[in-house]
């Protein structure tokens, strides 16, 4: 039988809190659509993320202009997580369309699909660098439950993904992101106690940025000098900025619903997921400085281009 995915992944599988955990659904179960798992195109033109409106989760691209999108894939699993190579030709994504977890690529007109990994663990929240260097999570693990419980950064040249190297050598790492002079940054420890947003930098200096606050899901600047990423406050997830020296930290929102996943465009505008209990309601703009524009996408309300 074939998974489906809850909370996306449980939010890429990282119930830190309590107050932030949610519920696994299953996809057959849902009343409303869902959206999720977005990230800008290297141009800033389009936005590629992943929906779930009457079966599994796919990817769409949507015009962050017109809010047009169009479906990019159409597996019978679950296709999430988009990540763009560096000139916007391709898209790498996971997908469990075949039980586990893997890793897949597209082309922007959904030809050249193939499949990168086939591993007995599970491939998590891959991320592609300028020089289209692959980050992403491995587990050996393949229950969604305790997906969060032993993951590791792993990194490897897209040409050659079975040559990967671990990233770290202790600690549970996720949602591994590239700065654009290649630093990594990564949600995790790195074998003391807490969660936080770490950068480990070119020359190896490892630096929590996050302070000594529970977050995750961070998110390049453009121009790699600090980081947005999400932390609670009074039980409710909202945006965060500190310098990747861990200086200037700071928190940008006073969202009263939880947004999750922050991604930073090349103009500085942020993509959030926009969550309502157990449910990934839609994708909102903010602008450089937190405050929010307008949605993306409404489930159900942008005509859907096949």
């Amino acid at each position: 039988m074939k998974r489906t995915l809850g909370w996306g992944f449980r939010t890429l599988t990282m119930c830190l809190l309590a107050s932030a955990c949610l519920t696994a659904t299953r996809v057959e179960a849902q009343q409303v659509p869902q959206a999720g798992f977005s990230a800008w195109s290297p141009d800033g033109g389009l936005v590629a993320l992943a929906m779930a409106i009457d079966g599994p989760w796919q990817l769409y691209l949507v015009d962050p202009y017109t809010r047009e999108r169009r479906r990019l894939t159409r597996s019978e699993g679950n296709d999430i997580s988009p990540t763009w190579s560096a000139d916007g030709s391709r898209i790498v994504f996971v997908s469990d369309r075949t039980g586990n977890m893997e890793l897949y690529s597209i082309a922007l007109d959904g030809s050249m699909e193939r499949r990168l990994t086939d591993t007995e663990g599970s491939e998590m929240a891959p991320d592609l660098s300028r020089d289209d260097r692959l980050a992403w999570a491995w587990t050996a693990e393949t229950d969604p439950a305790r997906l969060a419980q032993a993951t590791e950064v792993v990194h490897a040249p897209l040409s050659d993904v079975n040559g990967r190297t671990a990233w770290m050598e202790s600690g549970v790492q996720h949602y591994p992101v590239w700065s654009p002079d290649g630093a990594l940054s990564f949600s995790g420890n790195v074998g003391e106690p807490g969660y936080g947003v770490w950068v480990r930098e070119i020359d190896g200096r490892v630096v929590r940025v996050s302070g000594d606050r529970t977050a995750y899901n961070a998110s390049w600047r453009p121009d790699g000098q600090s980081l947005v990423f999400v932390s609670p406050v009074e039980g409710v997830a909202r945006i965060f900025e500190a310098g990747r020296d861990g200086s200037n930290l700071r928190q940008l929102t006073d969202n009263t619903e939880p947004w999750f996943e922050p991604r930073v465009g090349p103009d500085g505008r942020i993509l959030v997921r926009v969550a309502n209990g157990p449910d990934h309601r839609g994708i909102a703009i903010l602008n450089a400085q937190g405050t929010f524009m307008s949605m993306l996408v409404e489930p159900g309300a942008a005509p859907v281009i096949t």
